[in-house]
């Protein structure tokens, strides 16, 4: 249960920071084109409870080789993706797997 209830706590902080984003992008006069690239992880793999306070120098640098891994594997793609309209924010939604031990 407190695992579960972690993952829709940090999902809604995100959904909350995106909206925000959009909602000051639209009201600015002198808007540019933007593409944001929002990575997501779908949890597959990770299956501790107390994974929001594990600080730990392991648990720390499995997560930072993980995130540089998907991060490259996005970027990767990145030119296949196309190029906003001028003065459009486009959003780019990429779900990959989990790949933290549990």
């Amino acid at each position: 249960m407190m695992e579960r209830s972690n993952d829709l706590l940090f999902a809604n902080q995100t959904r909350s920071s995106l909206a925000t984003f959009e909602a000051r992008y639209a009201a600015r006069d002198d808007r540019g084109s933007v593409l944001l690239l929002l990575l997501a992880c779908n949890g597959e793999g990770e299956r501790v409870s107390q994974k929001t306070w594990d600080y730990g120098q392991s648990s720390l640098e499995e997560r930072w080789r993980a995130g540089y891994e998907r991060c490259a594997a996005v970027l990767a793609r990145l030119q296949d993706l196309p190029q906003p309209a001028p003065g459009r924010l486009q959003v780019h939604r990429f779900v990959v797997p989990n790949a933290l031990p549990g």
